[in-house]
């Protein structure tokens, strides 16, 4: 995925493929809900269930983006997604009524936590939990590790 720098940020920001959340498989109050705080991962496969090899591919990806000091932005109602090979992707879902940004690099540790606590047998992964964004605003978003099919694009 490109990177672009945005003057108005002054950082590197990562062009993201946006999802809506209206569009998710699990609408409504079913949707995984943000909350203030960092929560331990949930292990629940409503963003699909991704291959793992090709999610360690997606969290090196990451990895190299977020060497490069970048951003990564979510439109309001909408999961972006960070990062995707084949049969997985790491999303950042953003609840809220306004655009959220944190550094990349905070969707890494999440990325691995999930990656490490929600298995399917030793071929795939899944799940999602909530984080905070960096900077002087700290704004709770839902990172996911699943697959594209959970929006109906597949």
């Amino acid at each position: 995925m490109p990177v672009k720098f945005d003057s108005n940020m002054g950082h590197q920001v990562l062009d993201m493929t946006s999802f809506s959340i209206a569009n998710h498989r699990h609408k409504g109050d079913l949707h995984a809900r943000a909350t203030g705080k960092t929560t331990r991962p949930q292990c629940f496969p409503e963003y699909g269930i991704a291959r793992l090899d090709e999610t360690t591919n997606n969290i090196d990806h990451l990895s190299d983006v977020a060497a490069q000091d970048t951003v990564c932005v979510a439109q309001p109602g909408t999961c972006a997604r960070a990062s995707h090979l084949g049969h997985s992707s790491i999303f950042m879902c953003n609840q809220l009524d306004h655009s959220i940004q944190t550094m990349c690099v905070d969707l890494i540790n999440a990325t691995r936590t999930l990656s490490a606590a929600c298995r399917f047998g030793t071929d795939y992964t899944y799940g999602y939990m909530t984080n905070t964004t960096s900077g002087p605003d700290s704004y709770p978003y839902v990172v996911a590790l699943g697959d594209d099919y959970a929006f109906g694009s597949h």
